[in-house]
């Protein structure tokens, strides 16, 4: 199945799992209501952070606010000895806008509950899961004295804009020893209960097309059209690429725009495609680039007079407009941070989760695994993520909060009833 359409039943399939049976205590279903009722679109992340900083501290945690820049607010909370291993939970306190003319059935910033889930902007996509981690770092700091290494929350900005004065400031100064690198990292990213240990790369790239320019009347003689020609790429490229990868799932590639022609009466000389490819781990832009180059390479085009010559196109990887290339990354399923995160799911759920392999984008866990850190994503189930209606199961937050609360406590010398 190198190209066509996708089953809708493939490994690893995680959106639309429901929500385990759980009963979450009220004091976490009003935290997380409190963190949705704060509007942060990315840049305007102070007054959520200052709150979140607030209730740790209250909860007893040692709290500062770290800022690589003015107004980029990163929340690093810590519980426990300064000595031995070093866990965080991390999240990202700010979310995407909601459209101006998008209809929502429940507003978007009420957190109303209706018949088990807690509809909002950002209740899925992270508060449900920032608040999971809040409360379970405010039990694990009720046995402060029992822990066997320093438990940390960070909180930080503009995840949604690519993290670089977020989890990037912070992992800058981990990398500076401003703080302890951590033995292991947990995020409460989307995942449906399912452990994602890797995520897809990213390599943007443009490729641009030629033809012959003419008047629109001699088309047919004297010119060669560059659209035409871009469309017979686009058909060659864009497809299921079939190549599974057991930890992440497939690579993608997608053409998401086209830029063509100068003038409503001349064929146009050129055509460029800008294509978005994420990669799995194995994936190099070297190897996807003569991927690229296998698929064109062997398309011919028509002249007027008969003839056919092979399509030409340039590959291009220098545009501003094009993000920079992040490698696939991973945790090994074998670290033990998966380990205890399959255990401490089990004690509370009563089944091991399975790898996610779902269609997940890119997340901040690319600037610790740079670091070699271990970092591990168990999110909640929900739905509508960027999306109107967005909202999370209220039974997964107490679940979730719980796995969390286990899985570091146990790594951390606790035991659990």
């Amino acid at each position: 199945m190198g190209t066509g359409e996708l089953s809708t039943d493939y490994p690893g399939k995680a959106a639309g799992t429901p929500p385990p049976e759980y009963d979450t205590p009220t004091e976490i279903v009003e935290l997380v209501r409190q963190l949705v009722r704060i509007q942060s679109v990315t840049g305007t992340e102070q007054e959520v952070a200052r709150f979140a900083a607030g209730w740790l501290r209250e909860a007893g945690l040692e709290v500062e606010i770290y800022e690589e820049e003015p107004e980029r607010p990163n929340v690093i909370a810590s519980i426990g000895p300064d000595s031995g291993p070093v866990y965080v939970f991390n999240g990202h306190l700010d979310t995407v806008p909601v459209p101006e003319g998008e209809e929502w059935a429940h507003p978007p910033f009420a957190a109303e509950i209706v018949d088990g889930r807690m509809y909002g902007r950002g209740t899925f996509d992270m508060k449900g899961g920032v608040g999971a981690a809040m409360w379970a770092a405010a039990r694990l700091a009720e046995r402060a004295d029992e822990l066997t290494g320093r438990v940390q929350v960070h909180l930080v900005c503009e995840e949604e804009k690519g993290g670089a004065r977020g989890s990037g400031a912070v992992s800058r100064a981990i990398e500076a020893g401003r703080f302890p690198k951590p033995d292991g990292i947990i995020a409460g990213e989307l995942s449906w209960f399912h452990v994602r240990v890797a995520e897809r790369g990213i390599f943007q790239f443009r490729i641009r097309f030629h033809g012959r320019s003419a008047h629109t009347a001699r088309a047919r003689v004297d010119g060669l059209n560059a659209i035409a020609v871009a469309s017979r790429g686009v058909l060659a490229l864009e497809r299921h690429i079939d190549e599974y990868h057991s930890a992440v799932g497939y690579p993608v590639l997608s053409i998401n725009r086209i830029e063509g022609g100068t003038s409503n009466n001349a064929v146009p000389t050129s055509c460029t495609v800008f294509v978005d490819r994420r990669t799995v781990p194995g994936e190099t832009p070297e190897s996807v680039e003569a991927e690229i180059r296998a698929a064109l390479d062997g398309l011919e085009e028509t002249l007027p007079d008969g003839r056919t010559i092979p399509v030409e196109y340039e590959l291009l990887t220098d545009d501003e407009d094009l993000a920079p290339v992040v490698p696939a990354n991973m945790t090994p399923a074998d670290d033990p941070l998966v380990e205890a995160i399959w255990q401490g799911a089990e004690d509370t759920l009563g089944y091991r989760p399975p790898l996610y392999t779902d269609w997940g984008g890119a997340t901040d866990a690319r600037w610790f695994r740079r670091l070699g850190i271990p970092m591990v994503i168990l999110g909640p189930t929900g739905a509508g993520a960027h999306a109107a209606d967005e909202y999370v199961d209220v039974a997964a937050l107490g679940a979730l909060s719980e796995v969390y609360e286990r899985t570091v406590g146990g790594l951390l010398g606790l035991t659990f009833d």
